[in-house]
């Protein structure tokens, strides 16, 4: 499943949507921090592209 992670708001300005931090004995932030910064990559790599 894609998380978006920039939504349009009505104005036209873009606002971030970072995916929700798990609360579980597993957490990483490393690992967290990552799957944010990948997230953001692609999105403004398909921004870039428009």
């Amino acid at each position: 499943m894609f998380h978006n992670p920039v939504i349009l708001n009505r104005d036209g300005s873009l606002r971030p949507n970072f995916r929700p931090m798990p609360q579980d004995a597993c957490f990483s932030p490393y690992g967290y921090a990552l799957g944010v910064f990948n997230e953001l990559m692609r999105a403004l790599d398909s921004l870039v592209g428009k």
